[in-house]
């Protein structure tokens, strides 16, 4: 599934859910959207984890490699970060299983 499709299938089911006028039809589309959050994520896609202003932390590991950044943005497909160590931004698509698989989310930028 695309991830077009995909965002496509939420946006149009959170309109249908703002219309909704019975708890079963309610249930049936929130039942829905989780099918399409969970084939979001398996496609290797993050929608909803990650918001600008959150803190995360990337350690794969080797010394040197644990360093703390701020989410600048996020796009339908990726990231951008600023890590504390780094005068550049970095940008990091949810697919990247190289470099999502070593992030964490830590915090909103205030804690």
């Amino acid at each position: 599934m695309r991830l077009e499709y995909i965002q496509n299938g939420i946006e149009l089911l959170k309109i249908r859910k703002a219309k909704a006028t019975s708890p079963k039809e309610l249930r049936e589309i929130e039942s829905r959207m989780e099918y399409y959050r969970k084939a979001a994520i398996a496609k290797g896609y993050n929608i909803d984890a990650f918001k600008a202003g959150d803190t995360i932390t990337y350690n794969d590991g080797r010394p040197g490699h644990n360093t703390k950044g701020i989410v600048l943005a996020v796009r339908e497909s990726l990231m951008i970060v600023q890590f504390e160590d780094r005068a550049d931004t970095s940008t990091i698509r949810f697919n990247e299983r190289d470099w999502m698989q070593h992030i964490t989310k830590t915090g909103d930028q205030g804690s």
